[in-house]
């Protein structure tokens, strides 16, 4: 779980504060070995899911994440990549592209990893719980920015329940309370590999036309069912049925002397 607001062309104090453009969204960092394995070429991949294509910020252009994020590694090149990568992993943002080079780094990497070992110490209180906090700053105003990713699973990891989301106290009181709820999510297993899963949500979204009506946020709530299947070429998935069903046949092959019978009673 990443921010993609450091990698944003425009970085306004509007679009960086909107709650959409701050909040983590699944990011993957890919290992790719080639080669032989005792002297592998080493090269990394970025992967961003479940993107918004259009996030309304008032006053702004809507800012559009997806096509951010694959702006952003196409101007990658190796070098800067691992740079990325590194921040992932040890600081679990992006960073901006000179980043490195200035001299508020070791102050929000002191952030950050403070963030990330409070996260690891609450996590080791329930095997099932898994808590995810950013200070973001360490400043007063660290509780306007103050993000928290609570996960629990329940059912043997087949039913998990997330809420993400921010702390704010700059808001009403009816608007405190969205926030307090924050963000959502209920997945649950519907085959023990998982292959089968369904999704339910509840997200809060800002834009122009509740700021119109005088509301600061509108929530979207859905449902959605959700299949994965592994596979390196479209063939894959006819042959892996096929494997299916002959596993099936050799735990339970026809029973010989019964097929016999049968026959012998039709003649």
């Amino acid at each position: 779980m990443a921010s993609l607001s450091p990698i944003l062309t425009d970085q306004s104090e509007e679009v960086i504060a909107n709650s959409q453009v701050r909040r983590k969204y699944p990011t993957d960092v890919i290992l790719k070995l080639e080669g032989q394995m005792l002297s592998p070429r080493i090269n990394f991949d970025i992967d961003a899911n479940e993107l918004p294509d259009n996030i309304i910020v008032e006053g702004r252009a809507p800012v559009r994440l997806n096509f951010e994020f694959e702006s952003f590694k196409a101007k990658l090149d190796e070098q800067e990549l691992k740079r990325q990568v590194f921040s992932l992993i040890i600081l679990r943002k992006f960073s901006l592209p000179d980043a490195f080079s200035t001299s508020g780094t070791l102050y929000n990497s002191v952030s950050e990893l403070l963030s990330n070992q409070l996260s690891y110490w609450l996590t080791q209180v329930d095997q099932n719980l898994e808590i995810d906090l950013d200070l973001g700053t360490l400043d007063q105003e660290a509780f306007n920015t103050f993000q928290l990713r609570l996960s629990y699973s329940f059912l043997n990891g087949r039913l998990r329940v997330t809420r993400d989301g921010s702390f704010s106290n700059q808001y009403n009181a009816s608007d405190n309370i969205s926030t307090l709820a924050g963000d959502w999510t209920v997945d649950y297993l519907l085959t023990p590999d998982g292959k089968f899963k369904v999704k339910m949500y509840s997200r809060s979204n800002i834009n122009q036309l509740t700021n119109t009506l005088g509301t600061q946020s509108a929530v979207t709530t859905g449902v959605s069912l959700l299949h994965t299947q592994n596979f390196n070429e479209i063939k894959d998935l006819w042959k892996s049925a096929r494997d299916k069903n002959q596993n099936e046949k050799m735990i339970n092959p026809p029973n010989e002397e019964a097929l016999k019978e049968e026959d012998d009673g039709e003649n």
